[in-house]
């Protein structure tokens, strides 16, 4: 299931994401963007990735950094993406604009691993009306569980939070 979902993520990402650069820049942004090489945008992502924003050794590569920082890439439409969750922060800001401050907000985070209903909820014959606390199964136990079969934990959640809103 992890590997689906990583697979559509992906498919979304080179589908849904675009490239934004301001108008007045976008001819010498191609043109730099078009002179571009593999090895200077190896070179400068080995040298960000250590933690190097701003050093360049040739013209190339100053190249690579000024392309960068010109070009905006916009993908807040792939779900689980910072561009996604910043879009989602805009939204909630906006409403909260436009709305004014909500009167309450509860964040819920219902905890898979702890609960013996997801055991339940894979087959396990138990009793959780009648269970005993050392018959609650381990956190190991659980987080197995869990992993092999990620499907409990997201029916889990689906009881939890229709119970919760009920």
């Amino acid at each position: 299931l992890f590997t689906v979902f990583n697979m559509l993520q992906r498919r979304s990402v080179l589908t849904q994401t675009n490239l934004r650069v301001k108008r007045q820049r976008y001819r010498s942004v191609l043109d730099d963007f078009n002179r571009l090489t593999p090895q200077a945008i190896h070179a400068v992502t080995e040298r960000i990735s250590r933690g190097d924003y701003t050093t360049t050794n040739n013209d190339d590569e100053s190249r690579v950094l000024r392309v960068m920082k010109e070009i905006q890439a916009v993908n807040a439409s792939v779900q689980g993406s910072s561009s996604g969750r910043l879009q989602m922060r805009r939204d909630i800001h906006a409403l909260t604009m436009h709305l004014g401050m909500p009167s309450l907000f509860i964040t819920i985070n219902p905890a898979d691993i702890y609960n013996p209903v997801v055991k339940l909820l894979a087959g396990a014959p138990i009793d959780v009306d009648n269970m005993l606390p050392e018959e609650r199964p381990t956190y190991l136990e659980q987080s197995a569980l869990v992993a092999r079969n990620p499907f409990v934990a997201a029916r889990f959640f689906h009881l939890y939070m229709n119970s919760f809103i009920k």
